[in-house]
């Protein structure tokens, strides 16, 4: 069993390079490494140039840092992974880039400039979104959303605006179960693509289960969680 404790790091770095960097590091796992294949293995002297490193690499989202490597990953690992090994000095980080948090956009107008990828503004909730039918597994899912435009991610149920934006949708499309963003680190605590902790829950009967992953049901529309080795559809969002 590992309990979580979620810490956090904002880091501004500046270089001649690239300028002005801002970005987030959550603390995830402390001691553990993984022998998944990186989407890049490195050597870095710190964790802040590991992690900028992660922030510089389309896709990346979280790092396994020690003095000897820096490996990222395009996914983030559940704790109770099987392939997680004891490594003492090894720390497991997501990292999120905040340069362009704050910048207020034209939400319409920008999911205008996407009607080629079949993005599609909901006027009702104010939501920019495509609504994919083919099925794959959330990594997948996460990976096709983010291919599409660099603000677009899986949909998060944050409210009951969103739920009932996405049962619509849902019953429109005579949709089957939606795979949803969100990753169970430990028993109790399930994280958005970023790192932050999902509070808003919908849970259907019996819920939550074992799954890592975050489904909705075919029948009630409310959450369930998931294995992640079946393939569902998905709504991609920008955020």
């Amino acid at each position: 069993m590992r309990f979580l404790t979620l810490s956090s790091l904002f880091i501004v770095i500046f270089s001649k390079e690239s300028g002005i960097k801002k970005f987030h590091l959550v603390k995830l796992l402390q001691d553990y490494d993984i022998t998944d294949e990186p989407y890049f293995n490195s050597r870095k002297r710190s964790l802040v140039s590991c992690a900028g490193q992660c922030i510089d690499t389309k896709s990346c989202v979280s790092v396994f840092y020690s003095a000897s490597s820096c490996k990222g990953f395009k996914f983030l690992h559940p704790l109770n992974h099987t392939r997680l090994t004891k490594m003492v000095g090894t720390k497991y980080y997501v990292a999120y880039s905040t340069s362009n948090q704050h910048k207020s956009i034209n939400y319409f107008e920008y999911c205008n400039n996407l009607a080629s990828l079949n993005y599609t503004w909901n006027s009702t909730y104010s939501v920019c979104y495509r609504y994919h039918t083919e099925v794959l597994l959330p990594d997948q899912c996460k990976e096709a959303c983010q291919s599409e435009d660099s603000r677009s991610r899986v949909m998060l149920l944050d409210s009951d605006e969103m739920f009932n934006f996405t049962t619509a949708i849902t019953k429109e499309n005579i949709a089957g179960p939606l795979y949803l963003q969100g990753l169970r680190l430990d028993n109790n605590t399930f994280v958005d693509d970023e790192g932050r902790q999902i509070t808003y829950f919908k849970w259907d009967d019996g819920e939550p289960d074992t799954g890592n992953y975050l489904r909705t049901d075919r029948n009630t529309y409310l959450q369930k969680t998931a294995s992640g080795s079946g393939s569902y559809r998905f709504i991609c969002r920008i955020y």
